[in-house]
């Protein structure tokens, strides 16, 4: 039995579902890098009424990068035409047309499809990945059709992006995640440009050191950066080794400073002068060595396993334009900073530092603090693993020895946020400003829930991260349950407010540390009561232009559900 078949059983097993439908599942576990609860909860559309799930197997917006994922995936061997065709066709009747034939949507799709048009009509705007995935390979001699199909219709640059993913791809990615480090060390000399300007015509390296860490600065040709990544992915298959966790995917060709870096390349006359347009890049590799004496007219700079922590956007544009048309980088030059370093604390700060004009991943950057680690293992003594870093969750099968279910630190941490700080409207609204508030309470002491997340053993941290999932856990059961021809269909919306409801009763009866999933239960029967009495004194107030997910976002709804506990 191969490895992927181990997690589709595991997967069938605990959700109780067939191997088709674990597929997607597992299909989504790995392009998305969440846990498995958290897609069968929060992403999958599976089980769905006959037409309901207007043909995603799973949707999912990503609001702190501004990213919507579309996904139908078969687990077959073959591509089909219509198939491919229909994906596209059913994001643009719903999500693009705004649903003009009024097609019958499930609570999950609605729920999400509120979501979107709430966000488009503030003015922001959301790019668009359509996934089609498959069980085969794009290159089968037996399915000759697929290889046709897959030139035919992948295209990852166009709007919406659409990319036909294969299980040799979805396959590399099992293997990514698994070992999130190389499995061949990369090595690479980059040659630094001596400088023109005399007397100093030898001159090509700026050094120095500080305690032990080795720094050299210097200007490259942008066409080295292009073989770096060739000779990163013949070695490890991927480019994604490059790249720091704590910075951001690459957001597209078409974001507007990407699509500036492009123009700049395109045009000759403005990329000489790159190196002034441009912040370069900075890297961190294990070990360096170079001379500051030239070598055969040729300055050496020669690394090992070299890590951009800064220049993901920059990097992504240049070798876009290596592999089209190389020519357009000739005389075109980067600055580059590179450190010698192993000290993960260092890297998280240098990161963090030059990253400054572009939003971080605040889940990545919080990832190695000490008060994560402490909660994986409380976590795990409640025989639930607490998935704090990108990857966890396909380590190891889903069910560990004596682990029955998982949880990702940043879902615990969210429905902490909306329970113990009782700001559940700021949880629903925004998961960045939440884990933002957490990454600096781990790195200032005078931030107000520093003390909380300081990495102390005996902080409350962490039995209130575990009371906040048992809360989190009922509330999306009791979501996924629930009547779907309903007309209270808030509770699809509602989350967050119910979690805090459900903690405001727990801590009025001081049973915050000990209370039973019968305790749970009864509770949620007041609080959703309550949350309904909220709706429909909104809906009455707004006559006629009322809305679920915006009412939820809002502090209004807050400051509503406390009033009525009060009264």
């Amino acid at each position: 039995m191969n490895t992927i078949q181990i997690y589709l059983d595991a997967i069938s097993k605990r959700f109780k579902i067939d191997k088709n439908l674990a597929f997607e599942i597992l299909a989504m576990v790995l392009i998305l890098g969440k846990s498995y609860d958290e897609v069968v909860n929060e992403i999958w559309t599976g089980r769905q009424d006959e037409g309901s799930d207007c043909g995603f197997d799973g949707i999912f917006i990503d609001e702190e990068n501004m990213i919507i994922h579309v996904f139908q995936i078969k687990n077959s061997s073959n591509l089909k035409e219509n198939e491919l065709d229909k994906l596209e066709t059913d994001y643009r009747k719903i999500f693009t047309e705004s649903n003009a034939l009024n097609k019958r949507m499930s609570p999950e799709i609605k729920r999400v499809f509120d979501n979107y048009g709430n966000i488009t009509k503030s003015g922001k705007v959301l790019k668009v990945k359509l996934y089609f995935i498959y069980n085969g390979e794009n290159d089968s001699k037996q399915y000759q059709y697929n290889q046709e199909l897959f030139k035919k219709y992948n295209n990852t640059k166009k709007e919406p992006s659409f990319e036909i993913i294969d299980s040799t791809k979805l396959y590399k990615q099992f293997d990514i995640l698994q070992t999130l480090k190389r499995k061949v060390d990369l090595e690479f000399s980059f040659n630094p440009i001596k400088t023109n300007i005399e007397p100093y015509k030898d001159q090509g390296i700026f050094s120095f050191q500080l305690g032990q860490v080795n720094a050299v600065s210097f200007r490259m040709s942008a066409l080295q950066l292009g073989k770096l990544i060739d000779q990163e992915i013949e070695k490890n298959g991927t480019m994604d080794f490059l790249f720091s966790e704590n910075i951001r995917g690459f957001l597209g060709i078409n974001q507007i400073t990407n699509r500036k870096i492009l123009e700049t390349l395109e045009n000759k006359e403005q990329s000489f002068f790159f190196p002034f347009l441009n912040n370069g890049l900075t890297i961190i590799c294990q070990k360096m060595n170079w001379t500051s004496e030239l070598q055969n007219k040729t300055h050496i700079v020669r690394v090992i396993n070299p890590m951009i922590v800064n220049g993901l956007q920059t990097t992504n544009v240049i070798y876009k334009i290596y592999k089209e048309d190389r020519d357009l980088l000739e005389n075109v030059y980067l600055i580059v900073k590179l450190y010698e370093t192993e000290d993960q604390s260092l890297i998280d700060l240098i990161t963090e530092a030059t990253n400054t004009q572009s939003a971080i991943n605040y889940r990545d950057q919080i990832s190695n603090k000490k008060f994560n680690k402490i909660a994986e293992d409380f976590f795990a003594s409640k025989e639930i693993r607490y998935d704090s870093k990108r990857g966890d969750t396909i380590k190891n099968p889903l069910l560990d020895k004596g682990i029955k279910e998982s949880i990702s630190s940043e879902l615990a941490i969210k429905f902490w946020y909306a329970t113990y700080n009782k700001k559940p409207h700021i949880a629903k609204n925004s998961i960045k400003t939440v884990l933002r508030e957490v990454f600096l309470a781990t790195k200032y002491e005078d931030e107000k829930l520093a003390n909380l997340f300081s990495g102390n053993k005996e902080s409350e941290i962490y039995e209130q991260l575990f009371t906040a999932y048992r809360i989190y856990k009922l509330t999306a059961n009791k979501r996924k349950r629930f009547l779907k021809d309903s007309e209270e269909d808030f509770v699809f919306q509602a989350d967050e407010i119910i979690a805090y409801g459900i903690f405001k009763e727990l801590e009025k009866n001081e049973e915050l540390k000990d209370f039973s999933n019968e305790d749970l239960k009864n509770t949620y029967k007041i609080v959703y009561n309550n949350v309904k009495q909220c709706v429909e004194e909104e809906k009455n107030r707004k006559n006629g232009t009322y809305s679920h997910n915006k009412y939820f976002k809002s502090e209004r709804c807050l400051e509503d559900y406390n009033e009525i506990i009060e009264r």
